[in-house]
């Protein structure tokens, strides 16, 4: 993402944006992790963008992540949850407007 301002410009890295995402997945109750498409676990701050794929297209964000759900918890539910919070995270602290989340749930917590 980059914006032109008068006196300068701003950057943010996809990276930033995937650990954004991946936080944001993980303030969520019912997920107990976040995970990489092979279904392996991912340290938040060294692998974000493992587990959220991130698309930027005209200041438009597309969003892909990868979740582990607590049996105890309705798989639908948290998904729709981490939709929801991913898009908010996002568009508050950058601005961008999120036009799609894809959540996958690879594994669940027994």
């Amino acid at each position: 993402m980059d914006n032109k301002f008068n006196n300068g410009s701003v950057k943010i890295s996809n990276d930033i944006i995937s650990l954004i995402a991946a936080e944001a997945c993980v303030e969520v109750e019912g997920v107990k992790a976040i995970m990489t498409p092979q279904s392996e676990k991912v340290n938040i701050q060294k692998g974000a963008q493992k587990s959220v794929i991130i698309e930027i297209l005209d200041n438009a964000v597309n969003v892909r992540a990868h979740i582990e759900v607590d049996s105890d918890y309705n798989i639908k539910d948290v998904c729709y949850k981490v939709q929801k919070k991913i898009k908010e995270n996002i568009g508050m602290m950058t601005g961008l407007v999120v036009i799609n989340v894809d959540v996958v749930c690879e594994k669940i917590s027994i």
